[in-house]
């Protein structure tokens, strides 16, 4: 009886984790849309600062959970923009942006590609 009861919570705790990877996968294209906008956002200089503190955040957000749900690539890509956009928060005067603007087309590269796989 014990055995039943731990495979179905063992059951049950798969089962809550495949939902919530399908919701993650299901908001991967808003991400895409996010940095995208923020992306446009970089070449105004006076939304630079703003734009790299907000790509700064999302990065860190889905480094966090793409890791969580099985997307290496995508989580270790988000750590990677999500560093540079550090070193730029840092930055005195103009930013150059464009390793920060490789990374991101590396992520959203690798975004896409996940989510037409699922």
């Amino acid at each position: 009886m014990e055995q039943i009861d731990q495979d179905d919570r063992k059951a049950q705790l798969l089962s809550g984790m495949e939902r919530l990877k399908e919701r993650f996968v299901q908001t991967l294209p808003e991400h895409v849309s996010a940095f995208d906008d923020l992306w446009d956002c970089l070449a105004e200089p006076t939304q630079t600062a703003a734009a790299v503190s907000e790509i700064s955040k999302l990065a860190h957000k889905l480094h966090g959970q793409a890791g969580s749900f099985g997307f290496p690539r995508i989580g270790a890509l988000a750590a990677q923009v999500e560093k540079e956009a550090h070193v730029l928060m840092r930055a005195e005067g103009d930013v150059e942006t464009d390793l920060l603007e490789e990374l991101m087309a590396a992520l959203l590269d690798e975004i896409e590609d996940n989510v037409q796989a699922e």
